[in-house]
């Protein structure tokens, strides 16, 4: 065989390498190739960013993996976030989370007419020139629950953005709120007053994790909602939003309720400039809710796993 083949070349005719494959090889190669394929789809990268705008909606493993993450209890949050931390896995964000917590020290140890001088934004400050306090205003909270509330949000918030967006822009996003919202107070009936607090940025990042990922989950206390649970993105924006906006003409509240709709606008602009040029997706990717395929229900004769069921309190996501 090998030496028709070698004088078939001498002759000057075409040579097919493919003959001299068995004949056994060259029927299960395709087959072989085909199913590397589907395996390779199939795989899901850890930490693996939004690239194909349609992977999501084509791999339902991949859309469970980023959109239903199993939300994880209030204390194991804490430890995750200071192992985080411990190693060395820094962000522009926890510089800025320990700025306010050492101002907030500050103001319970510091002389109060300096700290309001120097740590507080009003029309006053704006007059006389001080126009940093626009920056050092954004990173002053005088309340332990203000600032504990500011920065449990926003730690969600990045841990939510993590791996999907460019943090730069991010960071950049929730100073720009925060300016901006000092510049709108100053239009304001009461602009006499003093503000402080990062609630604007907080907003922002709130509105751009919705942008990104409107189905996923947080945990939220709302009284009338029944208290602690969790819930939507899009619904927690949509609640709180609505509320600032209403409370914007009842003069008399304590809460910068403009700062906070000023976050939310630009936490959405920004958010859509962020996921159109950086991200590189379309800016309604993830806006479609996941639908997921439910574990196939139990026979019903089947009492043992039923009891089972009953005695955990739950049916286990059988639809």
């Amino acid at each position: 065989m090998l030496q028709h083949r070698l004088m078939s070349l001498r002759r000057g005719s075409t040579f097919n390498f493919r003959n001299t494959v068995p004949r056994a090889n060259r029927l299960f190669t395709p087959i072989r190739r085909k199913i590397a394929g589907k395996v390779k789809a199939k795989e899901i990268p850890k930490e693996d960013p939004i690239v194909d705008p349609f992977r999501a909606y084509n791999d339902p493993k991949y859309y469970s993996f980023l959109m239903n993450e199993t939300p994880r209890a209030p204390w194991q949050e804490i430890a995750d976030s200071w192992l985080y931390l411990k190693e060395g896995k820094w962000s522009i964000f926890d510089a800025f989370f320990a700025s306010c917590i050492a101002i907030w020290a500050t103001w319970k140890i510091g002389y109060e007419p300096w700290m309001l001088e120097n740590f507080s934004w009003n029309a006053q400050q704006f007059r006389e020139g001080r126009y940093y306090t626009a920056l050092t205003s954004f990173a002053s909270h005088s309340s332990g629950w203000h600032i504990l509330a500011n920065l449990l949000i926003a730690e969600r918030c990045v841990r939510l953005m993590k791996g999907v967006c460019n943090f730069n822009l991010f960071f950049a996003v929730f100073m720009a709120s925060g300016l901006i919202a000092n510049g709108v107070s100053l239009l304001r009936q009461n602009r006499e007053i003093s503000r402080m607090g990062c609630s604007a940025g907080v907003c922002a990042m709130m509105a751009c994790a919705i942008v990104y990922q409107p189905w996923r989950m947080m945990d939220v206390w709302i009284p009338f909602l029944g208290g602690v649970h969790k819930q939507f993105l899009w619904r927690i924006g949509l609640i709180f939003g609505s509320l600032d906006a209403a409370m914007l003409f009842y003069k008399d509240s304590h809460f910068g309720h403009d700062a906070h709709v000023t976050g939310y606008a630009v936490g959405v602009l920004g958010g859509i400039l962020m996921k159109r040029f950086n991200t590189g997706v379309n800016v309604s990717h993830l806006w479609r809710k996941p639908v997921l395929k439910m574990k196939k229900k139990p026979p019903l004769w089947d009492t043992k796993v039923w009891d089972k069921l009953a005695q955990q309190g739950r049916r286990d996501g059988y639809g």
